[in-house]
């Protein structure tokens, strides 16, 4: 067996803790222990070398291996379901979720970490929380599980692109963001951005050379952070989970002294691991199987029929059919990088039962996110330009909001006559609201530059002031694509791309 073409070489230790080198190569293993790994006359030096750091590298808990090999290569592997649902006890007997849906879509972010090279995107989890609530426990059990977890507080961005592109570890960065408005933050937010989407390169260059280093960075990742906020794209590439004070009466075990306290049991950490490790194995093309264990091609096709596709059947006309599958009602249309999320975690959900909470919690997050990216500056000036809309719509048409929608023509003859001068007050009023009115007032100036970053035409007018220009190709097109991004209440009031196209 070649070890320099092998598809996977992971490290394992056995009950007596001897280390062995486990090599996939075209459907054949073979389990090398440590002593024959320096045996010369079997492998040459670099052969010897890769056997040996295989071994000793690892800064994770390693998986269990047999001395009989053919118990190792046969052994019986749980499904998906039941794997998940050994995950989601291990989870509750450590930790304490405010909201159930949380550990089934924990679970199946743990079964990602072992998959990914299967889907194009990893989500993050990001767990937000005050001190002392448990954020940094939530760390140590998932190190325990996921696919080779590296859990640690102090690092750059640059070690950690390293650490992906030697080891592909699965990165758990406790109070990660706590100086994000540092050049070191703000490199490890770039760092966590490009992880999101299988390709992506993070490239630097050496300061003290022509050199530039290019790091292939596609990884999973799970963030504890304090409740001081986080920039936009780094919630809208994850599933926030909010970390809260446990109830009194409720008593967890001690992570820390999992080693003798949990070293039995079908949800033992080592025995959980370990059974993830081998279904990864197995699905790569390993013989511990009978056959495939997961057929990720179906699942994955299925998936996107759900997310495109409507339903006409009785009580769920036109509904989403992920909506019907699941037994939402209503529910809404997941696309971006919701939709990104939901081609991974939901796929899996497919496969462990648990769907249903795994999509309902990828909605709530989608919604929470909508609420903290609402306050961002674009949002802010989108939102004053609708209200804009509204002031003059009540004041020429008449008309309450409830109940009436704004037509194309309607639409027009609002915001010809609305000027970015409207928007700027409606915009300082907003502040005004959410408690700021001692701050100094924003400038047209600056709302202006901000609806021209939008896409929105606006020309010179009377009395000097600069109006609209709805009939511009792409101003219906980008009002509707924002309304959709931040205001969704409001999608059934405009009626206004009968008859033109999206950019």
């Amino acid at each position: 067996m070649t070890i320099f073409s092998a598809e996977m070489i992971e490290a394992a230790v056995d009950e007596h803790g001897v280390k062995y080198a486990i090599i996939l190569n075209k459907g054949n293993t073979k389990c090398i222990p440590e002593s024959e790994a320096y045996n010369e006359t079997l492998y040459s030096k670099p052969e010897k070398a890769v056997l040996i750091n295989a071994m000793h590298n690892p800064t994770w808990p390693l998986p269990a291996v047999f001395t009989d090999r053919e118990r190792y290569l046969h052994r019986e592997i749980d499904d998906l379901s039941g794997l998940h649902q050994r995950i989601v006890r291990y989870l509750r007997k450590y930790v304490w979720f405010s909201d159930d849906n949380s550990y089934d879509v924990v679970a199946n972010w743990v079964i990602s970490t072992y998959f990914r090279h299967v889907f194009r995107y990893a989500p993050l989890l990001i767990f937000d929380g005050v001190t002392r609530s448990g954020k940094s426990t939530v760390l140590k059990v998932l190190q325990q599980i996921v696919y080779r977890g590296s859990c640690t507080s102090n690092y750059s961005a640059a070690s950690l692109a390293r650490q992906i592109e030697m080891d592909r570890v699965t990165l758990l960065l406790d109070e990660s963001i706590d100086t994000i408005q540092s050049d070191r933050g703000l490199e490890v937010c770039s760092l966590l951005k490009s992880c999101f989407e299988d390709g992506n390169l993070w490239i630097r260059a050496d300061p003290k050379s022509v050199r530039i280093y290019k790091y292939h960075v596609y990884t999973s990742t799970a963030l504890a952070v304090k409740a001081e906020g986080l920039p936009e794209d780094i919630y809208n590439r994850g599933l926030r989970i909010n970390m809260v004070g446990m109830p009194d009466d409720l008593e967890l075990g001690d992570i820390d002294s999992v080693h003798e306290d949990d070293v039995q049991g079908d949800c033992s950490p080592l025995q959980l691991r370990t059974e993830l490790y081998a279904l990864r194995w197995a699905c790569m093309g390993g013989v511990n199987a009978d056959n495939v264990p997961v057929d990720w091609g179906s699942f994955k096709k299925k998936a996107t029929g759900h997310f495109t596709q409507k339903i006409d059947k009785g009580g769920w006309k036109d509904q989403w059919y992920y909506g019907y599958v699941t037994g939402i009602k209503d529910a809404p249309r997941i696309f971006g990088r919701a939709r990104n999320i939901a081609s991974t975690l939901y796929t899996i959900g497919m496969c462990t039962s648990s769907d249903k909470p795994t999509i309902e919690a990828i909605i709530e997050s989608e919604n929470a996110n909508r609420e903290v990216i609402i306050d961002t500056a674009e949002a802010l000036t989108f939102s004053a330009m609708v209200t804009a809309g509204f002031n003059m719509w009540n004041a020429r048409e008449g008309f309450e909001r409830v109940g009436h929608t704004i037509d194309a023509d309607t639409f027009d003859r609002l915001y010809e006559n609305i000027s970015t001068t409207d928007v700027a007050e409606c915009y300082n009023a907003i502040l005004e609201g959410q408690g700021n009115a001692g701050r100094d007032r924003v400038s047209t100036k600056t709302v202006t530059a901000k609806l021209l970053a939008l896409g929105f035409q606006y020309e010179r007018g009377k009395q000097n002031r600069s109006y609209f220009c709805p009939e511009h190709p792409n101003f219906k097109p980008y009002f509707i694509r924002y309304l959709g991004m931040w205001m969704k209440e409001y999608m059934s009031t405009f009626d206004i791309l009968s008859e033109v196209k999206k950019p």
